[in-house]
């Protein structure tokens, strides 16, 4: 029979369809320790982790990798060292205006709490000189402007404006305060009000692994400046309609995502997989991570992941 005519034959007309035979590979990144004790002594990103044994962990005779499923707790706070900065000048009516970087304390918030928190901030005396910063009035309002910045009442003409600063070094691109508030230039004023805030410090996750892409023939794209070959993309939200700015990132949460149609890695069958290297990547392309400590290198609070690879023939 003619090979294209056999595989017009549908299920109707008495042909099964045999689905390729697959096998599960269960990934954890908690499995880069080998005892507690190396958890407690040599403890490590969940966001950066190769994985090893003493043999490969499948050895080949497959031709398509695809992660089907991924679990990992979402502990990146509200605001890390990452993204706690703003920057604010203020020009008074009598005298040289003034630059200040207004840094917040690193936590969980709320808008409600967030706009307290900012209010406390630019208030805080400054470190050269000791004078205190503009007496600022901090409201959250909800739309059309989330959060409402006064300038000092009893002082008129004052007016300020805030801009971008990148916590990230050499980072232009990375995402602070300015943009989580979702702040526009607009020349300064007495009073302002910023857009619609996001509680996340990314849109997405890239889970990337070049142990698994490298052999893939067809590139990954993006529009963005940064592009690398992921396993899947993980955006953090929830499926439907959202309309509370505070749902999402305001507490610590679980993301799961079970993929119905995955991405299908192609693999070569004469290949095992022997070790597996996983890198977390934000929506700006910049490594996951809260910048916790500069002397460690990871925030030890971060939970570990987990996913399901499913391999199978063609």
């Amino acid at each position: 029979m003619n090979r294209n005519v056999a595989s017009q034959i549908t299920p109707e007309r008495g042909v099964t369809i045999r689905q390729a035979s697959s096998a599960l590979l269960g990934v954890s990144s908690a499995d880069r320790y080998a005892t507690n004790l190396d958890r407690q002594l040599t403890g490590s990103s969940p966001y950066n982790v190769l994985l090893t044994s003493g043999q490969n962990f499948l050895n080949g005779f497959f031709t398509r990798v695809a992660l089907t499923e991924v679990r990992f707790p979402w502990y990146l706070s509200t605001i890390t060292d990452r993204n706690n900065k703003i920057g604010l000048i203020y020009d008074p009516a009598v005298g040289a205006p003034q630059a200040f970087v207004i840094e917040i304390n690193v936590g969980w918030y709320t808008p409600l709490t967030l706009a307290a928190e900012l209010q406390r901030a630019i208030r805080a005396p400054v470190l050269s000189g000791g004078a205190n910063k503009p007496s600022f009035t901090v409201v959250y309002n909800a739309s059309p402007n989330p959060f409402i910045f006064f300038a000092d009442a009893n002082v008129v003409g004052d007016t300020f404006l805030f801009e971008t600063v990148n916590a990230l070094p050499n980072n232009a691109n990375s995402t602070g305060l300015y943009e989580m508030m979702n702040w526009s230039y607009n020349g300064g004023g007495a009073v302002q009000g910023s857009g619609i805030p996001t509680m996340l410090s990314t849109e997405f996750v890239d889970i990337v692994s070049s142990s698994l892409t490298y052999p893939q023939n067809v590139k990954d794209g993006d529009t963005g400046k940064v592009v690398r070959d992921v396993v899947a993309r993980i955006y953090l939200a929830k499926d439907g309609v959202d309309t509370d700015p505070s749902l999402l990132g305001s507490s610590p949460f679980v993301v799961y995502r079970q993929f119905s149609t995955p991405k299908q890695i192609r693999w070569d069958s004469n290949l095992p997989i022997g070790q597996l290297q996983f890198e977390f990547y934000d929506d700006k392309g910049f490594a996951l991570g809260s910048g916790y400590d500069p002397l460690v290198g990871y925030d030890p609070t971060l939970g570990d992941w987990s996913i399901t690879l499913l391999v199978s023939e063609d």
